[in-house]
């Protein structure tokens, strides 16, 4: 894994400069959403992180019926 990593970035660095900035943008997105999975995996395996999760689906369930919910997403 280390050499290919290393191949790869030897590879990057023969591209030019807004080539390498895209590249590296695609890359830490990526990066970000491979975290973001990983953690959401470590979540669901926690006990604690299920019954976090059951209370939040709770809540939004009891929201819904008080009619405190809109419909289309999350608004700002």
């Amino acid at each position: 894994m280390p050499e290919t990593l290393q191949q790869l970035l030897e590879q990057v660095q023969q591209l030019d400069p807004a080539m390498q900035a895209m590249v590296i943008q695609k890359f830490q997105q990526v990066l970000d959403e491979a975290l973001a999975d990983a953690r959401w995996d470590e979540l669901l395996r926690d006990q604690r992180g299920l019954d976090a999760l059951r209370r939040l689906g709770l809540e939004a369930l009891a929201e819904h019926r008080r009619g405190e919910t809109t419909e289309g997403g999350f608004g700002g």
